[in-house]
């Protein structure tokens, strides 16, 4: 339903919910998680060899009581009038599961979400945009300004990892066990 290009590497990017509060003290090289957005976009848009799929958070609208006022989808039409062919959005009601998104995806792009924890227990080169729990713990690739961002996202693009597989799949399964079942 996405009409993807199978010639092109695609990325996936993770939304978090604006509102969440797990975003609150986030932000690290990019001014907020619109910003990285923003950046990103612009990045896609002068790669038209690359496709991008952007995965609004469900929980925007699929919560009942706590929809959002402020949505990535809104803010999206509003920035840019035309998102370039190379670049999809799946909005927030829309079925499309993200974790057949993750396994397609040559590099999954975060801000502070989960779900960066799990690309990268999967495999998938994970580029963190924001101070998520998980960054810096040897198995994300965390850029240190914009310019290594842009250059990370480049060579991971290119399928160029500095970080084997096997060794992210390790720290990170190592991490989630710590995370999710020590500390819980």
């Amino acid at each position: 339903s996405l009409r993807l290009d199978g010639d092109r590497p695609l990325a996936v990017l993770f939304t978090n919910v604006v509102w969440d509060t797990a975003m609150q003290d986030r932000d690290t090289i990019f001014s907020d998680m619109l910003d990285w957005l923003r950046q990103t976009v612009q990045l896609f848009r002068v790669h038209a060899d690359w496709c991008l799929v952007i995965r609004i958070h469900p929980a925007e609208t699929q919560v009942p009581g706590r929809e959002s006022y402020d949505r990535v989808g809104d803010w999206l039409q509003r920035e840019f009038l035309d998102l370039p062919e190379n670049i999809r959005v799946v909005p927030p009601e829309v079925p499309i599961d993200s974790y057949t998104l993750m396994r397609m995806a040559r590099v999954g792009f975060v801000y502070a979400s989960t779900i960066g924890l799990e690309m990268a227990v999967a495999g998938v080169p994970v580029v963190v945009a924001g101070a998520a729990h998980y960054a810096n713990k040897g198995f994300t690739h965390d850029p240190p300004d914009l310019e290594g961002y842009r250059s990370q996202v480049a060579d991971l693009m290119q399928g160029h990892s500095v970080l084997p597989r096997t060794t992210q799949i390790d720290r990170a399964l190592r991490y989630a066990h710590v995370f999710f079942l020590r500390r819980m």
